[in-house]
């Protein structure tokens, strides 16, 4: 790596500066030899978390992207386009997204262009990697809906090909083999996170699945964290995917509409034995970076591929055991239930993982934010149900610190998120009313002519409905879904009633589907892509 990488990088950031002054918006970008070396500079940070690519193999091809020598070639085009986005997106200044984003958008409208002649030749490595690299930045914004069709095609494309079966492999190279592993499970942990999230049915069963976990050790590094005293390495990139897999059981098992109508019985068994593969994996990981509910991330081991693992363990935690709430028996022994205080545990450790992101850029956060509010739901939801609780005080507290965080990212970072502020707030005004046991819900407020005791009624009234939409829904990262994207899924009238209740409400008389906390920067339609307002 070049030693004067920052001045480089500088310099880049002047032309582009210059190139903004004459942009117009819907015009194609030209791909420049100023963004190869950008791109150069920045490929192992872009796949430092996700290994799409060799990097050697890589950048040998890239370098000759303007020369006689370079590789025509559609899926190539993405490829280098979306990854330029990407780069772009990782290295901005957060004040700086505004003028830079519609230059970004330019380049995934590049790639996208290639899409026809992809997915009609799609039955080669590369054109996986095309729609894997377009995924990966269509996932910093809320289009889950051009997320999840990229995805999906993907997956297809890699059933295509055979990259899910080792014996399709035997005469390639330990190079070529590790390289189509690596994209395997790249597609693997992406889609599998999308199912899980949004509720969408899984396009890689496990059980058509015959390919080996990533490797140890990386040839190029790539996915490797160093452990204190920089002796020692683990493979996050590994755990990431042994941890996808569980992931996927989770869903199938506890999310598939099959699996919403088990009894009991039933349910509490797939809990235990998820519960236990959970605890397996995290024993498994080194303790430097092993995610704990009572103990948080030393800073030098708060890189974004090691906070991310952390985010999805806990989540996994949560989507098991708030299972615990489905069966009317199982709400009866709320107070004491393990599950109860394992779901509970987990959104603690999720909103104080918050204060370990060592880049609080809203897009490369949004995701993340999403489990963030889900987990204010699951401490919002045991503060109204047991208010007696000694917790409620440190859950309270928990929400306001969740509130100053939102507070922040919005005023110093100058992000648009005053729907979720509203949210945050209404959240806090509800549990310290049903820890005083006065009044205060916002649906209240309109109510002015009531006596108080009917007032005080129609108080209580309201947070027992708010506690049950939360508890009888499948999961509140469903309900929270609904609000930060624009893909719909089963809980989306609870959602829509949920945000009411928050005094939140719903753009109406447009098309593009997105929820209120969706800020105009994450909408690909503020840019003239994707769904577009009618």
């Amino acid at each position: 790596m070049p030693s004067n990488i920052s001045g480089i990088v500088g310099h880049y950031w002047h032309q582009v500066a210059q190139r903004l002054r004459n942009y117009t918006l819907g015009v194609p970008v030209s791909l420049q030899e100023s963004e190869t070396v950008f791109l150069i500079l920045t490929i192992e940070d872009v796949c430092a978390e996700l290994p799409l690519f060799y990097i050697p193999s890589f950048l040998e091809r890239l370098r000759r992207q303007h020369t006689a020598e370079r590789y025509d070639h559609p899926s190539w085009w993405a490829c280098i386009n979306a990854l330029i986005a990407l780069a772009i997106w990782r290295r901005m200044a957060n004040r700086s997204f505004g003028k830079m984003s519609v230059f970004v958008w330019a380049f995934i409208k590049n790639a996208y262009a290639s899409f026809p002649h992809i997915i009609q030749h799609a039955d080669d490595l590369l054109a996986v990697q095309a729609l894997l690299a377009m995924a990966m930045f269509m996932t910093t914004s809320a289009d889950i809906r051009t997320t999840s069709f990229l995805l999906s095609t993907a997956c297809r494309a890699i059933q295509t090909i055979g990259l899910h079966i080792m014996s399709h492999q035997n005469s390639l190279s330990f190079l070529e083999k590790d390289t189509r592993n690596r994209v395997f499970w790249v597609a693997f942990i992406l889609e599998t996170e999308t199912s899980i999230s949004y509720g969408t049915p899984s396009m890689l069963a496990e059980d058509d699945l015959d390919i080996d976990l990533p490797a140890e050790r990386s040839p190029d590094g790539c996915g490797l964290i160093t452990l204190k005293g920089e002796q020692r390495h683990i493979n996050i990139f590994r755990l990431r995917a042994e941890l996808a897999i569980i992931q996927s059981r989770v869903q199938k098992k506890l999310y598939s509409a099959k699996s919403l109508k088990q009894s009991g019985s039933q349910l509490l068994q797939i809990t235990q034995e998820l519960q236990c593969e959970l605890e397996n994996w995290r024993s498994r990981v080194p303790l430097e970076v092993r995610p704990e509910f009572d103990r948080t991330l030393e800073s030098s081991m708060r890189d974004t591929p090691v906070v991310n693992l952390h985010f999805m363990y806990f989540h996994c935690i949560s989507m098991v055991h708030w299972t615990a709430l489905r069966q009317s028996s199982w709400k009866a022994a709320m107070e004491t239930t393990q599950s109860v205080s394992q779901y509970r545990a987990a959104a603690k450790a999720t909103i104080s993982l918050l204060n370990c992101l060592p880049n609080p850029q809203i897009l490369g956060l949004w995701h993340n934010l999403s489990f963030a509010i889900s987990a204010s739901l699951v401490l919002l939801a045991g503060v109204l149900e047991v208010t007696y609780d000694p917790d409620v005080q440190a859950d309270l507290k928990l929400l306001e610190l969740f509130m100053k965080w939102v507070v922040r990212l919005k005023d110093e970072e100058g992000y648009e998120l005053t729907n979720l502020q509203t949210a945050c707030s209404a959240m806090i005004r509800i549990a310290k009313s049903a820890i005083s046991g006065s009044g205060g819900v916002p649906v209240l407020q309109a109510i002015e002519n009531q006596q108080p005791d009917a007032a005080i009624a129609r108080t209580e009234f309201m947070k027992q409905k708010l506690a049950s939409l939360i508890c009888d829904c499948t999961h509140p990262i469903y309900l929270i879904q609904c609000l930060m994207g624009n893909l719909p899924n089963r809980d989306m009238d609870a959602s829509r009633m949920l945000s009411g209740m928050l005094g939140v409400f719903w753009e109406e008389g447009t098309s593009t589907g997105y929820g209120p906390f969706v800020p105009d920067i994450l909408r690909s339609n503020t840019y003239g892509f994707g769904v577009s307002e009618s």
